[in-house]
């Protein structure tokens, strides 16, 4: 199983590759919005995954950190599994990310 939810995958198609999921009928869940954004962008959902978490950042899930940073996103992680995706320029929740020293 893989360590990113279909949540996180929903809302990093949406905020790191600019779908627009309004396009999307009102009837669909996550699941069938991803298959049809991932349709539109000539990839899989696999492939998608491994973009936002490369092989060589899953061994830092199971040490406890909260978020992994990069220039444009943070990847919002709880027990293991990233959860959702936070884009450039978005503020944090109110919850405190410590296990990588706080923001």
């Amino acid at each position: 199983m893989s360590p990113v939810t279909e949540h996180a995958l929903y809302r990093y198609l949406e905020r790191v590759r600019g779908v627009d999921f309004t396009a999307c009928p009102e009837s669909w869940n996550e699941a069938r919005c991803i298959g049809w954004a991932c349709a539109m962008l000539r990839t899989s959902d696999v492939e998608v995954r491994r973009e936002m978490l490369p092989v060589r950042l899953e061994r830092w899930l199971a040490s406890g950190i909260t978020a992994i940073r990069s220039a444009d996103r943070t990847l919002v992680v709880e027990q293991g599994a990233v959860v959702t995706v936070l884009g450039r320029g978005m503020k944090k929740s109110a919850r405190a990310f410590v296990a990588d020293g706080g923001w």
